[in-house]
C-alpha cells in the first residue's frame, strides 16, 4: 500500500472486483462449475464494501487501513483463484 486510498476509491476498487467475480461467475455458472470459492470471495468483498465508513467519520482513518489490507489480500486472492480456474480449463481443453 503505497498510499492511503480515499474511501470513495476503495469503494470502486471493491465494485471493480466484484464486478470481475460476476463476470467470472456467469462464465462459470454456463458450464455448470460455480465453486464455494466464487460464493466466499464475493461474500468477502460484499463484506468489505459494508465495512466502509463514511467519509467524515471518526473511524475512517483506521477502518480504511483495515478495508485496504483486507481488499488487497481479496485481490491477490481472486487473482491467484482466476489464474487457477484458466490453467485448469486449459489442461481440461488439451486432454479432453
Amino acid at each position: 500500500m503505497s498510499r492511503q486510498q480515499t474511501t470513495a476509491e476503495l469503494g470502486e476498487r471493491i465494485e471493480a472486483l466484484r464486478a470481475r467475480l460476476a463476470r467470472t461467475a456467469e462464465d462459470l455458472v454456463k458450464d455448470g462449475e460455480l465453486t464455494y470459492s466464487m460464493t466466499d470471495m464475493e461474500a468477502r468483498a460484499r463484506a468489505l464494501q459494508d465495512k466502509l465508513p463514511a467519509d467524515g467519520s471518526s473511524l475512517l482513518v483506521g477502518v480504511r487501513e483495515e478495508v485496504e489490507r483486507d481488499l488487497h489480500a481479496l485481490e491477490a486472492d481472486v487473482s491467484h483463484w482466476l489464474a487457477y480456474i484458466d490453467r485448469h480449463f486449459a489442461d481440461q481443453q488439451k486432454t479432453g
